[in-house]
């Protein structure tokens, strides 16, 4: 769920690509998602705010299921970078 957006209809039993970014330290306040699904353009959403105005730095990832749903999240190639603004 993203702040101040539909919800997005993720396809079953398919590879999608996620981009995150997000600017930290004294640059922190926003972040985007980029989601590429097959035969689709991909979407990029940007101007996403921050929970906090407090969050500095990055020291957990996660990712979930609805807990009510029989769900799998597979995850490959995953890549955590920093890149100078």
């Amino acid at each position: 769920i993203l702040p101040g957006q539909p919800p997005i209809d993720l396809p079953v039993d398919t590879w999608i690509t996620i981009d995150i970014s997000a600017s930290l330290a004294d640059r922190a306040g926003q972040w985007q998602i980029e989601l590429a699904l097959p035969g689709s353009a991909t979407r990029i959403i940007k101007n996403l705010p921050n929970h906090s105005s407090e969050w500095k730095e990055n020291t957990w990832i996660g990712f979930i299921c609805p807990p009510k749903l029989a769900s799998e999240i597979w995850i490959d190639d995953m890549q955590l970078d920093h890149r100078d603004p």
